[in-house]
């Protein structure tokens, strides 16, 4: 019998107080008060300033750029910090409900399963880890950071980046974008996509893409989408359109984390 390809995306949702930490780096190095919804206009908007000095013909672009480049680099480290730091000090952790999602959804002898994130901390791993360990399943894929991890600042990727970008050396970039491969390959082999906190922003279209590809494989049956009962509509139609042009007939099912 053919076993079901279950994929589990998770993104900032499933960790509790997962933008704290990226704020209070924005605060120390930007010297900026902001939420989550700030956070990402004003990191978009540094990505952008990197792109425009990469690209702009003004003579004094490439030196402007290098230092971009370099406080960009101090920026990530200090998000990189804080969410270490708070990692350490179980400031941040992961919701509750993810332990019911692996028992519940995830481990069955009918599946093989895998585990993708657009996080850029380390708490849903350790909770997947010891879930496994708990069922006695040895699984020799560790979880997927497609938008980089803490163990390297530089793998971060901020709101709106994508593989390939102007301000990016070119061997950085194919590293980048082999990743991201690799992601997209995991995605157009599920039968069912289970997305667990994320929101699919419209700032991060790279993944939609990807998440568009594999809905209209012929082998993807469902997708779920786990998230808060007040996002329902907002989610549920975002998914729909990733069935656009197609609109292939595909069961899509909403649950509230909490009802788990």
């Amino acid at each position: 019998m053919k076993k079901n390809r279950v994929a589990l995306l998770i993104g900032a949702g499933a960790v509790e107080n997962a933008w704290a930490p990226v704020l209070n780096a924005i605060k120390e190095f930007c010297g900026i008060d902001t939420t989550a919804d700030g956070a990402n206009f004003v990191l978009a908007n540094w990505i952008y300033m990197l792109r425009f000095y990469s690209t702009v013909g003004h003579i004094k672009a490439p030196e402007i750029l290098e230092i971009h480049k370099k406080d960009t680099y101090w920026l990530k480290k200090a998000i990189v910090d804080n969410l270490k730091m708070a990692q350490d000090k179980d400031e941040i952790r992961a919701r509750p409900a993810l332990k019911r999602i692996i028992e519940k959804l995830i481990i069955s002898d009918d599946n093989t399963f895998g585990f993708v994130t657009t996080n850029w901390d380390t708490t849903v791993d350790k909770v997947i880890s010891q879930e496994l360990k708990r069922f006695g399943i040895s699984h020799p894929q560790s979880i997927f950071h497609i938008h980089g991890d803490v163990d390297d600042c530089n793998s971060l990727y901020l709101p709106s980046e994508i593989t390939d970008e102007t301000f990016r050396a070119k061997e950085e970039s194919f590293k980048i974008g082999l990743k991201h491969k690799m992601g997209m390959e995991f995605f157009m082999e599920a039968t069912h996509i289970i997305l667990y906190g994320i929101s699919l922003d419209p700032l991060d279209a790279e993944l939609s893409q990807m998440l568009r590809s594999a809905c209209n494989k012929e082998n993807l049956k469902e997708v779920t989408i786990i998230n808060l009962e007040n996002e329902k509509q907002r989610i549920s139609e975002r998914v729909r359109l990733l069935f656009f042009p197609s609109n292939r007939e595909i069961k899509i099912n909403f649950i509230d984390p909490n009802s788990i």
